[in-house]
């Protein structure tokens, strides 16, 4: 096997978190047994970047976008998050499963302004989501792939949100559920409750700004 077989071997494990796989085989091994856990969640869409393809080589749009999900990852990996899935188009981030984190609504919040900061300008188009609630997560069996995956209501209602941005022309939403464990470590300004698509129930949104210390005196 040539160093690059190895390379490429080693690569297929990043398709599973790292704290997925820390805990393969360890005595806490069975935070991974599928169940419902009380956890949150933060789903970025940066799929808009897809709209520069016709003026950018393919070689150099891939690049943009690993780039901007490596910095997605980072932030959420920074607040004991752990990187459920990404994509050419998204980014799901989860907490509190499989690794517990008692803040996991703060940290969350904390994350997508992280992660927004970090973009700088690569954030235009960017649409953040942050939910929590009750969701259905551990490793499990999809199709002939066995990964650590998370399914819900409130893993529909975290990218519903993202979506919502564009209802209100803003980069970054979460639910007051989420928020309200946050205040502390995330500006936040109320935007009331709103109807997502396919809900029958109203959810209360709030749209994070930046960090205590980073928000302008117009803000204040």
């Amino acid at each position: 096997m040539t160093d690059a077989d190895s390379k490429r071997l080693s690569d297929l494990g990043s398709f599973m978190p790292e704290a997925v796989l820390r805990l393969l085989g360890s005595p806490s091994s069975s935070a991974l047994d599928p169940g419902d856990k009380a956890a949150s969640l933060l789903f970025v869409d940066i799929s808009a970047l897809h709209g520069a393809a016709d003026t950018i080589p393919p070689a150099s749009l891939a690049g943009s976008i690993s780039e901007q999900v490596n910095l997605i990852e980072k932030a959420a990996t920074c607040r004991q998050g752990a990187t459920i899935s990404s994509s050419e188009a998204s980014v799901l981030s989860l907490w509190n499963a499989p690794v517990p984190c008692p803040r996991h609504q703060a940290a969350a919040c904390a994350a997508a302004v992280d992660a927004a900061a970090a973009l700088g300008p690569m954030a235009e188009g960017c649409r953040f989501g942050v939910a929590s609630g009750i969701v259905f997560a551990g490793l499990m069996r999809f199709g002939s792939i066995r990964r650590y995956g998370v399914l819900g209501k409130t893993v529909i209602q975290c990218k519903q949100i993202a979506g919502a941005n564009r209802f209100f022309r803003t980069r970054i939403l979460a639910s007051v559920d989420a928020y309200a464990p946050a205040r502390e470590e995330v500006s936040g300004r109320p935007l009331g409750a709103v109807r997502l698509v396919g809900q029958t129930e109203s959810v209360e949104l709030v749209e994070l700004v930046c960090r205590p210390e980073s928000l302008s005196p117009s803000w204040k």
